[in-house]
């Protein structure tokens, strides 16, 4: 018999938590323990504007896991899956792929009512779990670039036009006199001074395509304070790029690795310094010669955006979908 239980504080389900991830090769790599539970501890200022709070609900069957579902409850009553924030791509539940999950997911629906579920993945066997309530459904555009592990392969079915335009931004570089250098920072590694190149690039990028101004005290937030930057330079399963030309920081990604072979990239800024020599292409191209390589990651998903950029380099699209 299924069994509900809930807990303020995830600590209390750390057992729990890792032992239904581990078990799950299809979950997102944003809600793996350490990674979820460093974005709670960054959450502060969330709870406080967004006026909610946090609770785990636990679903056990003869005291074995087999589901946890983080949930934000808002002062109006109103709930929702925890995740929809910018720089959480994608939200999931914690669960085992089994007979029960449906029934699991049911006892939910009766125990706290309808809930809102954001940003799940098309290739996610939630979703056909979730369809109990009348759902409002949408979808939303996502890009990846499923290279594989053979570089010569994937440059060759790029067009001959985009081979070119790579070739060109590689020779104006020669041409130049600049040297470029294709910085690899993992999560764990100390290094203060680049993730402060990072988010000041970041910053002015997001100003100039939001129209959002970004000063000292945002940035202070973002540099020292967002759970994505504490994420992006503590997780093990983040990996932060940048691409310098000539000493000077000319594009970054910083992304996370999922169980299914994926690198996800939530956030991507380009130093418009350095259009004439496409960063952005450039960037991608190390990317998967440095993935390639290392023979760990055979999938680049840049998320939304629909940028030319991504679908030159071999982008195709794939969905999330939302369910309120």
């Amino acid at each position: 018999m299924l069994k509900i239980k809930s807990y303020k504080q995830l600590a209390k389900l750390k057992k729990e938590w890792i032992n239904l991830y581990n078990s799950n090769p299809c979950l997102s790599p944003f809600v793996e323990y350490d990674y979820f539970s460093r974005t709670i501890k960054y959450f502060w200022y969330y709870f406080i504007t967004k006026r909610c709070v946090i609770k785990y609900y636990l679903i056990t069957e003869d005291n074995l896991p087999i589901l946890i579902a983080p949930i934000l409850i808002y002062s109006n009553g109103q709930k929702e899956l925890f995740g929809n924030i910018n720089g959480y791509n994608y939200c999931d539940l914690v669960y085992k792929n089994c007979s029960k999950t449906k029934d699991a997911i049911n006892l939910l629906y009766e125990t706290i009512g309808k809930f809102d579920i954001y940003k799940i993945r098309e290739s996610s066997p939630l979703i056909s779990f979730i369809t109990s309530p009348p759902y409002l459904i949408s979808e939303t555009l996502n890009v990846k670039i499923v290279f594989g592990n053979d570089y010569d392969n994937y440059y060759h079915n790029l067009s001959r036009s985009v081979r070119q335009n790579l070739r060109t931004s590689y020779n104006r570089l020669t041409k130049s006199g600049y040297r470029y250098e294709l910085k690899v920072v993992k999560g764990g590694t100390k290094d203060k001074n680049f993730f402060n190149e990072i988010i000041k690039l970041y910053s002015k990028r997001h100003e100039k395509r939001y129209n959002v101004k970004h000063n000292f005290i945002k940035q202070y937030l973002l540099k020292h304070c967002h759970f994505a930057t504490e994420n992006y330079k503590k997780s093990t399963n983040a990996i932060s790029f940048g691409l310098y030309i000539d000493g000077k920081l000319a594009a970054f990604m910083s992304g996370l690795k999922s169980k299914q072979k994926e690198f996800i990239v939530p956030r991507l800024s380009i130093c418009d310094d350095f259009s004439f020599f496409s960063p952005g292409m450039i960037l991608i191209n190390e990317v998967i010669k440095f993935f390639i390589e290392s023979n760990q990651i055979h999938c680049l998903d840049l998320s939304q955006g629909n940028e030319k950029y991504k679908y030159q380099m071999g982008g195709i699209n794939h969905l999330t979908f939302s369910f309120k």
